[in-house]
């Protein structure tokens, strides 16, 4: 099997009413499990890694080891750089052959963001890459958790609508509801 681009993924998806889960895979047994019950399911799966994982294997070589165990399966997947937190990082994913990245610069002003994303955007899909990236923060609960409490900031729709025309960014991560479900369902009941 070979990884395909997360857009294609996700426009068969969205057009057939379904939603494609990713998994944070550190290593070969991971992405085995992984892959495994995806094939198993018939179901397409995201197979992603980022600035955490890259301290135990680098991306050249976290890529080498999922296109090997890639091999053994017959399932659509996708390998992306999730939260990628520099445009070098990026370009060591685009190098090692990921199908997909993602570069969070959302803790930026929003011309920054915007333009680094534009960067990616014209060294990876020339590449038949997919590109996201994400405006807005969803927060951080403690010094290991990325996403999901203490401060967040819901996306601008009108910045939303001026990130995808200025950038050529496919998918982006936005924070509209995440702090308001969070507060009304979740806190409430712990």
């Amino acid at each position: 099997m070979n990884f395909v681009p997360m857009l294609d993924l996700m426009k068969k998806a969205w057009g057939n009413g379904y939603a494609v889960p990713s998994f944070c895979a550190w290593n070969a047994d991971v992405m085995q499990a992984v892959l495994n019950v995806s094939q198993r399911l018939s179901a397409p799966v995201i197979i992603m890694n980022g600035p955490s994982e890259f301290s135990l294997m680098t991306p050249a070589v976290m890529g080498s080891v999922a296109r090997a165990v890639a091999e053994k399966y017959c399932v659509k997947a996708a390998l992306h750089l999730d939260h990628g937190d520099s445009i070098n990082q990026v370009k060591q994913c685009i190098n090692a052959k990921y199908t997909s990245v993602m570069l969070d610069f959302s803790s930026r002003p929003f011309e920054e963001n915007a333009k680094a994303i534009y960067e990616v955007v014209c060294l990876a899909h020339p590449n038949g890459i997919t590109v996201e990236g994400e405006i807005g923060a969803v927060g951080k609960v403690d010094s290991t958790t990325s996403e999901g409490g203490c401060s967040s900031t819901l996306t601008n729709p009108d910045e939303a609508s001026r990130y995808v025309k200025e950038t050529g960014v496919v998918g982006y991560e936005l924070c509209f509801i995440v702090r308001d479900f969070i507060n009304k369902h979740l806190l409430p009941e712990l």
